[in-house]
């Protein structure tokens, strides 16, 4: 039993005790996947940005770019060592304490119990948990494409999800009768599948994003002079579709962008005589990026710092550009390659 699952479990019953040892071998098992993930990043040379914790366990919420199948295999290895050194340890300090009886002992079997089975769980081969990056790196080597594998490591990933979820399914309505490991396992499925399919399409976009330049991918938004009043400028705002932001311009130079937030402090009754001009974000306010570099890096140099950034032209402004427009710009040469190859 994961220490998730002892947790979901604990809180349904049992003492005090028993509550706390579970949430803190839930979150203690949160804390440890999170070390092996940044230091098999570390020695795999890899940058990752955020990562999301949660009780119930989640996945590293960073594109991975291995640059070889090597390096790929050697990250995998390096977490999952990770995990077993730190599971190691812990049953160490348990059997240390295995005749003390105290309340240290029963925690650090939780922890056990815990850790062994998160390594356990990371080494199945299902993208993306570790086993499944050295599945990916082996049909890597054997493909000599990163997207062809990550597809497939992907493909047997929906099958080991299907399997959890049917075994979930068992468990439920089985004459066993064990609801909550049933809901455990099933929840671990469904995460598994989405992570899944979410790891092949990071792989495609990866290959798709240092094809952009950020010139390509420069949206077209709205353009509105720089004397319209609020008012108007939100009417445009909130149309249908509604638009992330606003150019405004002044002789036909972009000066600044518009956004809901910009109406802070601002009071609705007095819209119609407050030009966008007073209240708009000037654009050297922004995050300034080159029109020539790629996607993909303009997605790196935006990870954690804004979410809209003026791009520049041999000191010329050409527009502004925000995270969601360079990933309609990758979607959008996907589907003129998926097109093509029909």
């Amino acid at each position: 039993m994961s220490s998730s699952e002892r947790a979901w479990g604990a809180l349904r019953g049992g003492t005090v005790r028993d509550k706390l040892e579970a949430l803190m071998a839930a979150y203690g098992e949160r804390a440890v996947e999170f070390t092996a993930w940044g230091w098999a990043a570390t020695l795999d040379a890899e940058t990752r940005r955020t990562v999301e914790l949660a009780l119930f366990g989640t996945f590293p919420e960073a594109p991975e770019a291995a640059n070889t199948p090597r390096s790929e295999v050697f990250g995998a290895l390096a977490a999952l060592i990770a995990l077993g050194v730190a599971a190691g340890t812990v049953s160490g300090g348990m059997a240390l304490t295995r005749d003390s009886g105290s309340p240290a002992h029963h925690l650090l079997k939780t922890l056990t119990i815990a850790l062994l089975a998160l390594t356990a769980m990371n080494a199945m081969p299902g993208l993306p948990l570790d086993g499944g990056r050295i599945f990916r790196a082996w049909m890597w080597y054997l493909t000599d494409d990163i997207v062809a594998a990550t597809r497939l490591a992907a493909l047997y990933a929906h099958a080991v999800a299907a399997a959890l979820a049917i075994v979930g399914l068992a468990l439920i309505f089985g004459k066993a009768g064990e609801p909550y490991w049933g809901l455990g396992v099933g929840v671990a499925g469904r995460q598994l599948f989405d992570a899944a399919h979410k790891g092949w399409r990071q792989a495609r976009w990866q290959t798709i994003g240092p094809a952009i330049t950020l010139r390509e991918a420069l949206p077209r938004p709205i353009r509105i002079p720089a004397e319209t009043s609020v008012a108007d400028a939100v009417d445009r705002l909130l149309a249908d579709p509604p638009e992330l932001f606003l150019l405004v311009v002044d002789d036909n130079a972009p000066i600044g962008i518009l956004r809901l937030n910009e109406l802070r402090g601002t009071r609705r009754t007095e819209w119609d005589q407050i030009p966008v001009r007073a209240i708009r974000k000037p654009l050297h306010d922004l995050p300034h990026l080159p029109a020539e570099i790629t996607v993909a890096e303009a997605q790196v140099r935006l990870a954690g710092r804004a979410d809209a950034a003026a791009v520049v032209e041999q000191q010329r402004y050409l527009g502004v550009v925000t995270r969601p427009d360079l990933m309609a710009a990758i979607e959008a040469r996907a589907t003129f390659q998926d097109q093509g190859a029909r």
